[in-house]
């Protein structure tokens, strides 16, 4: 039997789908590429092949590729000698939609369609979810590394605690790599079994995006394996993470911000993928309490709206979801106890839901399946936690009674989430604010450490003590 490969061109299947949901055939909008091909040929052609007859073979599309040369990487029209239409850079990310002979056609992450050698690529496999263990820590609130002198100190402490996750702030200077560098110190914990997430820190960065520099250097952590990462912060703040013309301004009811926060973020995320890292979907702050929203700068409709804005375009919709394929994107959320029981529920009856309680990780979760049917997302906490006693993240709350009340409350947070979240991580805040144990110190955050000293001592909070004393409920 004759066998005819069938190289799938992207654009093509999804004129070839809208035609067949147009015409009403069947599943034609969730088929996957293959399927909807068979099932075009089928319903249109109505005739099977022949006994005898040719046999349709469609290529795979769902593998993975990076470019392995140092030089870059013609991306061509057509195989072989077809027109360049742009190089690809050494470790840039593809994924690959057909193949002929030696030649694979492949999707750049910003879309763009063409041919590559496969003698200059490699397959990648995703990377493996780490075993299941939520307890980390924010690290620092500022871009540096702990003194060099501290790093063993610090990995002892963080492993008799238990810690898998530290999340560490990185300015994001592809030069800055050096022996004391944050890069350096992420390298130092991964070795240490402690997996670094990385926040590519831009002080006040919307409207923008990330600069090209910040990919440089995303691309060299993921070289290093450290690929969890974030690529903004709580865009629905105004004066912490938006420049000051939009100071007062920023509102989910005008359409320009979620436009803006949506299309930033998707552009960035391919290009954070391209660079063999996974980046998270923005972390929003925390606002809403019992069913009332904030007026302007609501979470939940802020979630809502940019949720919308994706759905409503199906092309961003179409490039949202392939950036929750398995192995890319995850879902950054900074939910908190507050005062609250670690089980309350965010979807109070017949009020609006709410986000300021452990569970707030459920509102983002849910619209990502109603509105984008987005099923399955790896979902982790940055921030938030229990924080301390007299933290200023606690002001217009109950604050908690005591350390001792913190320390337990914090290990009940852990053993909770362990057992009953689809949680992967969760870092509350803070480690530690004084400058000569952590490398950094600010005023506003003097009450939130869970260490208050410098070396050797480190004066540690009741809760290091007591999360010594217990073992991840795995």
């Amino acid at each position: 039997m004759t066998k005819i490969t069938v190289q799938i061109d992207a654009e093509l299947v999804e004129k070839l789908r809208a035609r067949a949901i147009a015409d009403g055939l069947p599943d034609a909008a969730t088929l996957p590429d293959d399927a909807l091909l068979d099932a075009l040929m089928r319903a249109y052609l109505e005739t099977p092949s022949p006994p005898g007859g040719p046999e349709v073979v469609v290529t795979p599309t769902a593998e993975t590729v990076r470019v392995d040369s140092k030089y870059g990487l013609n991306l061509r029209a057509q195989p072989v000698s077809g027109q360049v239409l742009k190089i690809l850079s050494d470790g840039e990310m593809l994924t690959v939609v057909g193949q002929q002979e030696e030649w694979l056609q492949v999707r750049t992450a910003d879309g763009l369609t063409g041919w590559v050698s496969s003698e200059f690529v490699q397959p990648v496999q995703p990377t493996p979810t780490p075993k299941k263990n939520v307890r980390g820590i924010h690290g620092s609130a500022g871009t540096v590394a702990p003194p060099r002198h501290l790093w063993n100190a610090w990995v002892n402490e963080l492993k008799a605690m238990g810690m898998a996750w530290y999340k560490q702030l990185d300015g994001g200077n592809p030069n800055d790599t050096g022996p004391q560098s944050v890069l350096a110190w992420a390298r130092h914990l991964k070795r240490n079994g402690i997996e670094p997430i990385i926040r590519y820190y831009q002080p006040q960065m919307f409207p923008g995006r990330l600069p090209a520099s910040v990919f440089q250097k995303m691309r060299l952590y993921a070289a290093e394996g450290i690929v969890w990462c974030e690529i903004g912060n709580e865009p629905n703040l105004d004066h912490a993470e938006w420049q000051s013309e939009h100071h007062g301004k920023l509102s989910f009811h005008n359409s320009f911000y979620p436009r803006v926060i949506a299309e930033n973020w998707i552009h960035d995320a391919e290009q954070a993928v391209a660079a063999g890292a996974r980046p998270g979907f923005y972390a929003f702050a925390p606002t809403d309490w019992n069913g009332g929203q904030h007026d302007r700068l609501s979470s939940v409709r802020f979630y809502q709206a940019v949720f919308e804005h994706i759905a409503a375009r199906p092309a961003l919709l179409d490039r949202f979801r392939r950036l929750f394929e398995p192995g890319k994107a995850w879902l950054a959320v900074h939910v908190s106890t507050y005062e609250f029981p670690v089980d309350l529920d965010p979807f109070p009856p017949g009020r609006p839901p709410h986000d300021m309680c452990l569970r707030g990780y459920e509102v983002p979760l849910r619209m990502m399946r109603d509105i984008l049917g987005i099923e399955e997302v790896i979902v982790m906490s940055t921030e938030g936690g229990v924080f301390c006693k007299d933290s200023s993240s606690m002001e217009g709350h109950a604050r908690l009674k005591s350390h001792q009340e913190h320390a337990r409350r914090t290990v009940e947070m852990f053993d909770w989430l362990q057992k009953h979240s689809p949680l992967q991580a969760m870092c509350p805040w803070l480690i530690c604010n004084v400058f000569q144990a952590i490398g950094h110190s600010d005023p506003q955050w003097d009450q939130d450490g869970w260490y208050d000293g410098g070396p050797p001592t480190f004066d540690p909070k009741p809760v290091v003590s007591l999360m010594k004393q217990t073992k991840p409920a795995l």
